[in-house]
């Protein structure tokens, strides 16, 4: 509707320049009060009084609610400029509000059982990873003090291997029986389709145990291939305790960070925590007032009750 105009609103105020002229007039215009229908007449001076309406903020008009000459009252809107943007930052500032409100009622309540079933949970995979780490720490040192060990564990798993590798067999074997007897039950009855989904059954069991072995052979042959490069290197031996004894002060330190989360968990939020969400609180409310104080200028409404001017 093009850019900003300027709206004036004339309101007309009677004001009688004498009573003389009433005198006799006064109980007729009294009983016009409780009659619509009765006339009056009198003398007098009449005065207007004109109020200009201007928008703080400038902007595209979308809509222009009341026209020349038309009676308006206080308060109702009279031309509607485009708050799209102000629209759009009301919502985010309400989010904000919204988010900030969350938080401090998640301060408030304290530790909810979920989330301190979930640092215990954590403080637990820890001590687990710390046992794990310390006995591999053990171990390596164990090889590096006693070559024989070293041995002993090479002979094995090179026997994990052999007996991964018979497992394969086995279960290829398990698997080419059953899925030869599925194949040949080739009848149409009810029993052939029970045998047929029960040799299928068997296929997918003895395939699971093929996978299984083969997973177990790569472990054990990964385990030899380590345990041999650290008999022909005794570097290695070296370099394996050093490694372990690394992770085993990781460990050490996540367990530590672990039982700390739990213990600032159950004791609850700092007032400093509380306080600070109740600053961001009062914060965010206060850029949404502002955002809708600047959003609400954007609608030119009528001050009093009066007549549009041109």
């Amino acid at each position: 509707m093009g850019s900003l105009r300027r709206w004036r609103i004339s309101i007309v105020l009677l004001a009688l320049a004498t009573w003389m002229a009433l005198g006799a007039a006064r109980p007729r215009f009294a009983d016009a009060l409780l009659q619509p229908s009765v006339s009056i007449t009198a003398s007098g001076t009449i005065e207007a009084e004109e109020i200009r309406v201007s928008a703080e903020l400038g902007g595209r008009v979308v809509a222009v609610l009341a026209d020349e000459g038309e009676t308006v009252t206080a308060g109702q809107l009279l031309v509607q400029l485009d708050d799209t943007v102000w629209i759009a930052q009301e919502g985010e500032a309400a989010a904000a509000v919204a988010a900030a409100r969350a938080r401090l009622a998640e301060l408030q309540a304290g530790p909810r059982p979920s989330e301190i079933a979930a640092a215990q949970a954590e403080v637990a995979r820890a001590e687990a990873e710390l046992a794990g780490a310390r006995a591999a720490y053990q171990h390596a040192q164990r090889l590096l003090e006693t070559p024989y060990d070293l041995l002993a564990q090479i002979d094995e798993a090179q026997a994990q291997i052999i007996r991964a590798e018979a497992q394969i067999e086995r279960a290829r074997a398990q698997y080419n029986t059953a899925k030869a007897l599925r194949d040949g039950t080739t009848g149409g009855s009810d029993l052939d389709k029970t045998k047929r989904a029960v040799y299928e059954q068997q296929m997918a069991a003895a395939q699971a145990a093929v996978e299984a072995a083969q997973e177990a052979k790569r472990g054990a042959e990964a385990t030899l291939a380590a345990l041999q490069a650290m008999r022909q290197q005794p570097l290695a031996l070296i370099a394996e305790v050093n490694r372990t004894q690394g992770q085993v002060r990781v460990a050490e330190a996540a367990l530590a960070l672990a039982q700390a989360k739990l213990a600032t968990i159950l004791a609850g939020p700092r007032e400093e925590e509380v306080i600070a969400a109740e600053a961001a609180v009062q914060q965010a409310e206060a850029a949404l007032r502002l955002v809708q104080a600047q959003r609400a200028k954007l609608a030119l409404r009528s001050p009093i009750t009066g007549v549009r001017a041109a």
